[in-house]
């Protein structure tokens, strides 16, 4: 099942990007920005990934 990479990826990430929350706390503006990038990458690298 070759979606089961996707899913474990997609879960990596989420996790980054939940405990990366502390970014926005630490870094203000400049972290928001970064962790909204990361997001914006993420999703993108899952389409890649999915289609």
């Amino acid at each position: 099942m070759p979606w089961r990479g996707a899913v474990a990826f997609a879960g990596l990430w989420a996790s980054f990007l939940i405990g990366g929350q502390w970014f926005y706390y630490w870094y203000d503006a400049y972290g928001q920005a970064t962790h909204f990038l990361a997001t914006l990458w993420g999703l993108g690298v899952l389409l890649v990934l999915i289609t």
